[in-house]
């Protein structure tokens, strides 16, 4: 990934991505250094993007401006044409403010800046939805036969079709038939591709930003930087119906697909330079920066609604929000992501995570003039902090791909039919009360397990610029780099799975297993080994002393 600073202090997002976008107009300059000829520049094997703010000056400056994009001057998209929609509202509205002069002259100077954005696109795409006689178990719009689970019969484990691919009522699971009713109905023909939606994604950001600089003394040079920004994003909305300009997702009272992500930063730094003697200076950087970001679906929603027994409900410990269910290759996007679930995608079906990063860096450098030579020596510190919170999927975990609907277990998998036919018998393939778990990032800068995760890094580094004549100049610099492998506060970093430790839950698993064991599996052989394995090595059991 690439390294993003303000000024020379860190400027990072998760991902590795760029925290704060100050207002262009308070951008002085911009760099950009894609080679690593420099020994300064560290923390990434990327490039480095530093941007430089612009301080006040003796004169007092402002700038403003406004830019407009509206929806009467806007053409209906083409995939809307093409599906028949309505116009969807297009909106884009951006001010942006700067302003800067002296406090006091020859001496300090501020520099204030401020962006607004609020920006409405439709994003339309083409959904499959079940039609209204799939609701009712009613799959004679398929050529795909529909088997009853509860017929196997033969050495081959044959199953018998439904009497004219029909789902007799009664069989019908209720918590399905609930769940059902919060699919948006099919707005075109067919049973494949026959939900078109615009999908408007409303784009709300508010930015901040203002400097001060000191001259202490002509040798002796401050300044400091604040800014905040807050991003608020609705996406993948889809169950907007692209025939009716006024829907917003509402379906039987709950905005079933709609949730919002945000993003903010906040943060401090400053700089302090000094020049020491004709040849020699001294600048000093630190920061302390935050990045937060966070989700939630537009409304909570009560899983004893839909029927669960008070076993289950209680088992839910509280949870809000409707339980993950999956339906194979059912539901896809025309650009090929896959939705197999109702709920907010942008609350990652569930009630959402938070997950703020902080950086707290500390950066001296000393650079001497000796004749043809620019030496320059430093320090970076940066100490980076993770807190995650992310409770999964309390509400369970339901996964549906025609498994126990197809006419045997060697018969092709994940048919659209099959999968919802198996979701209305209420008969999951896979279903668990999955909670989020502890682990390690799939990268330094991002991680989406629960946690409190700490990690330092240090570079010190020597350069020496010398020109050897006027036509050649010798780049010599080494950096060392201390990056420590990331802590977790319990020590919950995942190493791996051993499979064959003692699971501290086995004799009760054994135990239960007794009470009703199945033929193919005598209770001697049922053996439940095996747990996780930590960082610091400890397992499961003798990290939590289970």
């Amino acid at each position: 990934g690439n390294d993003f600073t303000i000024d020379g202090a860190p400027n990072l997002s998760n991902a590795r991505g760029v925290g704060f976008s100050p207002p262009s107009d308070a951008i002085a300059e911009f760099k950009v250094q894609t080679n690593a000829f420099d020994a300064q520049a560290g923390h990434t094997a990327g490039a480095v993007v530093n941007l430089a703010l612009k301080s006040g000056s003796n004169k007092l400056n402002g700038v403003a401006a406004y830019f407009n994009r509206d929806g009467n001057r806007t053409a209906t998209p083409l995939l809307t044409e093409r599906a028949g929609g309505t116009k969807p509202t297009r909106e884009y509205n951006r001010f942006t403010g700067t302003a800067g002069g002296p406090i006091r002259r020859d001496k300090t100077f501020f520099l204030v800046a401020y962006e607004h954005l609020r920006d409405v696109q439709p994003e339309p795409a083409t959904y499959t939805v079940p039609t209204e006689k799939m609701r009712a178990g009613d799959f004679s719009e398929f050529p795909t036969l529909i088997y009853d689970p509860f017929t196997v019969t033969g050495t081959t484990g044959a199953r018998t079709a439904f009497a004219n691919n029909q789902i007799q009522p009664g069989r019908i699971n209720p918590v399905a038939a609930a769940y059902t009713k919060f699919f948006p109905l099919p707005n075109k023909p067919g049973t494949e591709s026959n939900y078109f939606t615009n999908q408007l994604r409303p784009y709300d950001y508010n930015a901040f930003m203002g400097r001060l600089d000191h001259n202490i003394t002509p040798a002796h040079r401050l300044f400091g930087t604040t800014y905040f920004n807050k991003r608020q994003e609705d996406r993948y909305n889809w169950a907007q119906d692209a025939s009716n300009a006024t829907d917003n997702g509402v379906i039987n009272g709950f905005a079933i697909t709609k949730g919002f992500d945000y993003r903010t930063n906040l943060g401090v730094n400053g700089g302090y330079t000094a020049t020491l003697s004709s040849s020699l200076l001294l600048d000093t950087r630190a920061s302390l920066t935050r990045f937060g970001e966070y989700r939630d679906p537009a409304q909570t929603f009560d899983p004893a609604s839909l029927g669960f027994s008070t076993t289950a409900v209680n088992m839910m410990k509280g949870y809000q929000y409707l339980p993950f269910m999956t339906f194979g290759t059912f539901s896809t996007t025309n650009s090929g992501s896959t939705i197999s679930s109702l709920g907010a995608q942008r609350s990652d079906w569930g009630d959402g995570f938070n997950r703020p990063m902080s950086f707290l860096s500390f950066a001296p450098t000393l650079t001497k003039l000796a004749g043809e030579h620019s030496i320059r020596a430093g320090y970076d510190m940066r100490l980076q902090t993770w807190n995650i919170t992310n409770s999964g999927f309390p509400g369970g975990r339901f996964a549906f791909n025609g498994s126990y609907t197809r006419l045997n277990n060697s018969a092709p998998l994940n048919d659209r039919a099959q999968s919802f036919a198996q979701f209305l018998l209420g008969l999951p393939t896979v279903a668990t009360g999955n909670t989020a778990t502890t682990g390690t990032a799939s990268s330094q800068f991002e991680i989406s397990s629960p946690g409190e995760f700490t990690q330092w890094y240090h570079g010190l580094f020597a350069q020496d610029d010398w020109r050897v004549g006027p036509n050649l100049t010798l780049n010599l610099g080494v950096r060392v780099e201390i990056n420590p492998g990331m802590s977790e506060a319990e020590n919950r970093n995942l190493a791996g799975f051993n499979q064959t430790v003692t699971n501290p839950i086995q004799a009760a698993a054994q135990a239960a297993y007794a009470l009703a064991p199945i033929p193919e599996i005598p209770v001697s052989s049922f053996k439940v080994p095996g747990g996780l394995e930590f960082a610091n090595g400890a397992t499961y059991k003798t990290l939590f002393k289970v």
